[in-house]
């Protein structure tokens, strides 16, 4: 059985240049794709870089926004050239 990967995330509502006030404060914007329409999230640098890790892009990731649970599998990551953080 594969190992369970979870990751906790929440709605955001900044878009655009706002999101630089997240990247400050430690927090990673990212979009779902999936059924429906876009979700738009931000999650913790630190908890995605762990998961990142051990998840890779081969294993799916249980990510839970606002009580509602998703399946998803890490597509795309956009890294920083010098720094290697995830923008």
């Amino acid at each position: 059985m594969a190992e369970t990967y979870t990751l906790e995330a929440e709605l955001r509502t900044v878009i655009g240049k706002q999101v630089k006030q997240l990247r400050r404060a430690d927090r990673v914007p990212a979009i779902v794709y999936g059924l429906g329409q876009a979700l738009p999230i931000t999650c913790q640098q630190r908890d995605l870089e762990t998961v990142l890790q051990k998840a890779g892009g081969t294993h799916l990731v249980r990510l839970t926004v606002n009580g509602q649970t998703y399946d998803t599998l890490v597509r795309e990551v956009q890294r920083d050239v010098i720094r290697r953080d995830i923008l």
